[in-house]
C-alpha cells in the first residue's frame, strides 16, 4: 500500500512489481472535502498506463486497474486542489 499528498500539477510514477502476465492495482481518491450533495468540487487526478490508457478520478472515486506487461503507473494532479492518493499492488 503506498499514499500520498499530491500538489496541483505534480505526476508521480509508480512501478508495479516485475514480473510475466498482468499487473493489478487499486487506486483511490478519498473524499476528504466533506459531504458534497451537488457538483463534484474536491481533487482531479489523472491515471496513465505506459499504453496511453487513462481515467480520471474525483475525490471519493476509486479505480480497479490491470495492465499487460505494464510495470508503471503515471498519477497526476489534474485539479487545482491538492489531492489524497492510496494505492495498493494487488498480487495474485
Amino acid at each position: 500500500m503506498y499514499a500520498t499528498l499530491l500538489s496541483p500539477s505534480v505526476k508521480i510514477v509508480h512501478e508495479l512489481p516485475r514480473g510475466g502476465g498482468q499487473k493489478k492495482a487499486y487506486i483511490m481518491v478519498p473524499q476528504t472535502s466533506g459531504h458534497n450533495t451537488g457538483a463534484p468540487t474536491g481533487a482531479r487526478v489523472r491515471v496513465r498506463s505506459l499504453n496511453g490508457a487513462q481515467l480520471e478520478l474525483r475525490e471519493g472515486d476509486a479505480a480497479y486497474i490491470v495492465v499487460d506487461g505494464e510495470d508503471v503507473i503515471e498519477t497526476e494532479n489534474v485539479g487545482d486542489k491538492v489531492a489524497e492518493i492510496v494505492l495498493f499492488d494487488i498480487e495474485d
